[in-house]
């Protein structure tokens, strides 16, 4: 399967184990930066630092807003998660794509280090302790099939590349 298919099916898909519970569409992000291991990012003085402003950097200025689906054009707000007065129980996916050169990474250490990164304020989810199911993905971009994401870090507004990581968040009741 190529990455745009393997992108496409991921945030398409509905977790079996949360589903009844769970609303849906869920909010979906792909994110034009490669995995990161927590232990990795730790050995490079401010590396961990630089990788969690890089991901807040392109969710406030992609306005927190993303096709519900790669190939959809209409957006979704996930301002419901952001609201620090209410806590949601969430479900999270993670699918972590690598090109064929990248140095294999822990899957549990790159889970750890981009849900650090998406928390908080300016994340995603306000602490990682709302997350109550993580379904996390490791996949290598075989043929090198470059993915068009939006990025409103770089000009112009997308930026094309094989690897990269995408999220999938779904409320729950």
């Amino acid at each position: 399967m190529d990455a745009i298919q393997m992108l496409q099916d991921f945030h398409e898909s509905r977790c079996l184990i949360c589903k009844p519970g769970a609303r849906y569409p869920a909010s979906c992000y792909t994110f034009p930066f490669p995995p990161a291991s927590a232990q990795s990012l730790a050995k490079k003085s401010g590396a961990t630092l630089a990788y969690r402003t890089s991901i807040q950097t392109h969710l406030e200025r992609n306005k927190y807003q993303t096709p519900v689906s790669y190939k959809s054009s209409v957006p979704i707000n996930t301002s419901i998660l952001q609201t620090p007065k209410i806590r949601h129980d969430v479900c999270v996916g993670l699918l972590f794509v690598y090109d064929k050169s990248s140095h294999n990474q822990d899957l549990d250490n790159s889970a750890k280090a981009f849900l650090d990164a998406i928390k908080g304020n300016k994340g995603l989810i306000t602490d990682d302790m709302q997350v109550i199911h993580l379904d996390c993905h490791k996949r290598v971009n075989e043929n090198a099939v470059l993915v068009k994401i939006p990025s409103g870090i770089t000009n112009p507004a997308f930026v094309s590349c094989t690897s990269f990581v995408a999220v999938r968040i779904s409320v729950l009741r």
